[in-house]
């Protein structure tokens, strides 16, 4: 699971339980190595000023592009940020054990 949460808040109707929200690492991989078409990951990171390593580990689902990169890649795909990026989230429910459990920090109400 990504540990990498937007955001995090108690769910009200579900006392103990919190609503998580992430990006869908696995999805947007998917997109970006779709839109990269027959281009080798190598043009593609000469193109946009990066390495191999960064497009493979995009392309894998192990990273996503911090937030400086996401325009500059969306535009060469010719694609906004919100397309290629937020367009792929999900929302999950955990209980606080679940979460303080793929969390490496959480904020101090969850404790």
């Amino acid at each position: 699971m990504n540990n990498r949460f937007i955001h995090v808040e108690p769910d009200i109707l579900n006392p103990g339980y919190y609503l998580c929200t992430l990006l869908d690492r696995p999805a947007i991989a998917e997109l970006l190595t779709a839109k990269r078409g027959f281009r080798t990951q190598s043009d593609v990171a000469s193109a946009l000023f990066l390495t191999e390593g960064a497009i493979r580990h995009y392309e894998s689902a192990r990273e996503i592009p911090n937030v400086n990169l996401k325009p500059r890649i969306a535009e060469f795909y010719h694609m906004s940020v919100q397309e290629l990026f937020f367009d792929h989230i999900k929302i999950v429910r955990l209980s606080a054990a679940e979460l303080k459990k793929v969390c490496h920090r959480w904020p101090s109400w969850l404790c």
